[in-house]
């Protein structure tokens, strides 16, 4: 499902037109900065990201390219200055980024192409994300590993 695929290929198959592609970026200004978190949420829809009704923080950075490769479900929590990224040039790559339901994503967060974050996982500030993250765990760190497995009570029980 997140299988990285060849940046220039994907561009150029696409259902978005590029001259489309570029005049949405216009829309990533006020979809970082604007007061209201619903307004910013609208504008992260026009940009083509598939959002549900969840909350995303001021200063966040969606991919500007690909935008149409980020899907956030419902109940979803980001916080301030998050990145999330669906394609790296270097690599020349582009693959979808999944957030699943009531996953919190901490503060300065950044987000790699080709991951999915599980349902109800919890993503540390300041953790950079490369694998994908598993329903119902904690994780952290650069690159971000498991902390903690999180049970039905909603507890964080030890890794052991």
């Amino acid at each position: 499902m997140n299988e990285p695929r060849n940046l220039d290929q994907y561009k150029r198959t696409r259902a978005t037109p590029q001259w489309l592609a570029h005049v949405r970026k216009v829309l990533s200004f006020p979809a970082r900065f604007a007061l209201g978190w619903k307004f910013r949420r609208q504008c992260l829809r026009w940009m083509g990201v598939n959002i549900g009704n969840s909350y995303v923080g001021r200063d966040c950075l969606f991919d500007e390219e690909a935008p149409e490769l980020i899907t956030i479900a419902d109940g979803v929590t980001i916080s301030s200055r998050v990145i999330v990224a669906t394609h790296d040039s270097w690599r020349g790559v582009a693959a979808p980024v999944h957030i699943a339901r009531e996953a919190f994503i901490g503060i300065g967060a950044i987000l790699m192409p080709g991951i999915t974050v599980g349902e109800k996982a919890v993503v540390a500030a300041g953790s950079v994300v490369t694998k994908s993250v598993e329903p119902e765990t904690i994780v952290g760190g650069s690159p971000a590993r498991l902390i903690r497995h999180i049970d039905n009570q909603g507890d964080a029980r030890s890794e052991s």
